[in-house]
């Protein structure tokens, strides 16, 4: 799923892309380290991709994404503006 949305965000002709994926546990399909080989790979075409943990298996996913790709998103009072602060930091310029 997230490497058919990349390949979607690549087509539109818009400089900054942002891809937030919110998920409550590791994926499982991170063999070999693809998730961090994928987000390499799209930082060069302009992409940015976010890992919004929000479940007990977190941790995994910050492993997964790296620190720098991975916001705790698990306090839902806070969370709207996390993810507002997200996409400020981000798309507006």
């Amino acid at each position: 799923a997230t490497l058919y949305m990349l390949q979607r965000l690549k087509q539109l002709p818009v400089d900054i892309r942002l891809l937030i994926v919110i998920t409550d546990g590791e994926s499982h399909d991170d063999r070999n380290g693809a998730i961090k080989k994928i987000i390499q790979t799209t930082n060069k075409h302009g992409i940015l991709i976010i890992a919004a943990g929000i479940g007990s298996d977190r941790k995994k996913v910050e492993e997964e994404f790296g620190e720098e790709n991975f916001i705790n998103i698990s306090d839902l009072d806070t969370m709207p503006e996390q993810l507002i602060r997200l996409i400020k930091d981000n798309i507006w310029v």
